[in-house]
């Protein structure tokens, strides 16, 4: 096979051809007007006109009047209203004055707010249900494009709880006229419910294992969030038993391509037994003993010296020495838990200490 050879002189002059193309390709630089005197900032809406609403940007804008034209400026207020997520477009307009200062405008186009969501085509289940599912797309929020995937997940999500394994559901967003608003309407296409050819429950407890199997449906439509349910009702029984820590799951074999046929398989690991044994409260004791010192015994003596305090007081005046005139004798202390030896005569009654 032979090797066609190309000159030089040929691939210098296709080059020269394509010169002209590449440098009109190449984006344009920004006009000479760094570091220019600015006139005014102005925040705009999408038809050219001011905006209350668009007030709280303008801290934003790193351009002011007054100040020095900078391009740099320019792309830095751009990425700071970009991070805001309200506008779906933004526009840079610079006009010149006379006198050669320079006028900036910033065109600022809202995204829509969503107006409603709509569910078309044959339903599986009520609308309600369905809009409380998207999660991503509220009524009265901003819309944007890149929440639309998240949002039929989260419809399909919500079909598969319900047994509807081959649901599809497309997105169809209409605009208003002035694009302020929005509706967004899913068609919906449900496919044909799974049902259950066969399921079989594994428990490790023969004992439970006929309680356990009562809890899920053996025949009959497969609905993800019953079998759910019948877990839960497996966890409490098993807790009832003494069991911590079972693990339950759910293996689902499907049989057709349209996923309306599947074999299940629950297996039911019980998990450990425990049995709680009182050990009584000797190892505890010295704890105890230093709570009751620093919570009850120091509050108990400071309150009796304050009322000591006043009844001095009350004495010096002449008058009646009230509660610090009770014979010493008298004044109790808090009951305090004390530890006895197993053979005292007195184990096993209330014990409290007299104040001297």
């Amino acid at each position: 096979m032979g090797h066609r050879v190309i000159h030089p002189f040929r691939l210098l002059l296709a080059l020269a051809q394509l010169l002209p193309w590449l440098l009109g390709a190449l984006p344009a630089a920004e006009p000479a007007r760094e570091n220019r005197d600015i006139g005014q900032v102005l925040l705009l809406d999408s038809g050219g006109k001011a905006d209350a609403r668009l007030l709280p940007y303008r801290p934003l804008v790193v351009l002011a009047g007054g100040g020095k034209y900078r391009y740099r400026d320019v792309r830095q207020s751009i990425e700071n209203l970009n991070r805001t997520g309200v506008f779906a477009a933004i526009e840079v307009k610079v006009q010149e004055r006379e006198g050669g200062a320079l006028d900036v405008f910033f065109i600022l186009q809202d995204k829509p707010l969503i107006r409603s969501l709509e569910f078309t085509g044959n339903l599986p289940l009520g609308e309600k249900e369905m809009r409380a599912a998207v999660y991503s797309l509220r009524r009265g929020e901003r819309f944007e494009e890149s929440l639309l995937p998240t949002a039929l997940a989260e419809l399909q999500s919500l079909f598969r709880s319900r047994g509807y394994f081959n649901a599809q559901a497309s997105p169809r967003v209409s605009l208003d006229k002035d694009r302020s608003a929005c509706v967004i309407q899913f068609i919906v296409a449900p496919g044909r419910i799974a049902r259950i050819a066969r399921l079989q429950v594994d428990v490790d407890d023969p004992q439970l294992a006929g309680s356990i199997r009562g809890y899920y449906p053996g025949t009959g439509a497969y609905i993800p969030d019953e079998f759910a349910k019948g877990g839960e009702k497996a966890r409490r029984l098993l807790k009832k038993h003494l069991y911590y820590f079972p693990e339950i799951t759910v293996r689902e074999e499907f049989l057709d391509a349209g996923r309306s046929a599947l074999n299940v398989t629950v297996t039911v690991t019980c998990g450990f037994r425990y049995h709680f044994i009182f050990q009584g409260m000797a190892p505890r004791m010295a704890l105890i003993d230093d709570v009751w010192e620093r919570q009850v015994f120091e509050k108990w003596a400071e309150e009796r010296r304050r009322v000591g305090a006043a009844g001095i007081r009350e004495m010096g005046r002449g008058g009646e020495p009230g509660a610090a005139a009770e014979r010493p004798e008298e004044r109790r202390l808090p009951r305090r838990p004390h530890r006895l030896g197993r053979h005292h005569p007195r184990r096993g009654q209330d014990h409290c200490f007299h104040g001297g």
